[in-house]
């Protein structure tokens, strides 16, 4: 907290913290209090206790309200706090190409997640082709892969089309629908 204008005097404010959408007792610890600045003092602070836990979940807003103000005027008197999650997956492949050949059938891929895995996840995907040379060997793809909690690996099948058409390599990307 800092105070402008004139600091020859004692000054008093409240505060209070209020949940918008992290939880007191869960996110983070409520707290209020008074701070007093003693004349020529022209900062305080004070310490937010927030909760680390193992839940993945996204980030978390609350506020710090300042009020009643003894001997000053409130100038900005409310603050948003963002809790940012540590508990993050992180999703990719486990190598970057592949090499399939047409008679195969189908591709399969595997699905890596490094970090939290105390939830369950969903990956949205589809397949788009990038070079193609007489007809489709990739039959378009769009779903999506569950990883369960506690699960670190999962597997899709690509489906690969074999006709008799004589032709070079064809590629083709699995993305983000």
């Amino acid at each position: 907290m800092s105070r402008t204008g004139t600091t020859n005097n004692a000054v008093t404010v409240n505060f209070a913290t209020t949940n918008v959408t992290a939880t007191a007792g869960s996110d983070y610890t409520a707290t209020n209090g008074t701070l007093s600045f003693a004349p020529g003092e022209t900062s305080k602070t004070f310490t937010l206790d927030v909760t680390d836990d193992d839940t993945q979940e996204a980030t978390e807003l609350l506020r710090v309200v300042l009020s009643n103000p003894s001997d000053a005027r409130l100038g900005i008197g409310t603050n948003t706090i963002s809790i940012l999650d540590n508990d993050a997956s992180t999703v990719g492949f486990t190598v970057a190409t592949n090499t399939v050949s047409e008679t195969n059938g189908a591709l399969t891929l595997t699905i890596v997640r490094t970090g939290a895995t105390n939830t369950a996840i969903s990956v949205d995907f589809h397949t788009t082709n990038i070079t193609r040379h007489g007809g489709e060997r990739l039959q378009r793809d769009e779903r999506h892969a569950q990883l369960r909690a506690g699960e670190t690996t999962n597997t899709i099948d690509v489906a690969i089309l074999d006709d008799a058409t004589q032709e070079g390599t064809e590629t083709f990307r699995i993305r983000p629908p």
